[in-house]
């Protein structure tokens, strides 16, 4: 036999277990395209490498090496 709903109606034999769970379509677009762009900024990451504190780090270690290399020539650079 089948169930009644509070209305009356009898029930199609449907199990809440088995409906499919409520999505609201606006909040699913947007975590969808909020992971799209976060892959993207991964892999943008990686591309472009480094931080702007070891950009720094390594613009210094290079001055440093440049001066002391322009320190130790025989003659003078030609201007």
């Amino acid at each position: 036999m089948q169930a009644l709903q509070a209305g009356g109606t009898a029930r199609a034999g449907l199990d809440p277990a088995s409906m499919a769970e409520i999505v609201n379509l606006r909040l699913a677009r947007k975590a969808r395209d909020r992971a799209a762009a976060q892959a993207s900024a991964a892999a943008s990451r990686t591309a472009h490498g480094r931080t702007k504190a070891e950009r720094q780090i390594a613009e210094a270690e290079r001055a440093r090496l440049e001066r002391t290399v322009d320190g130790a020539r025989r003659e003078p650079p030609e201007s």
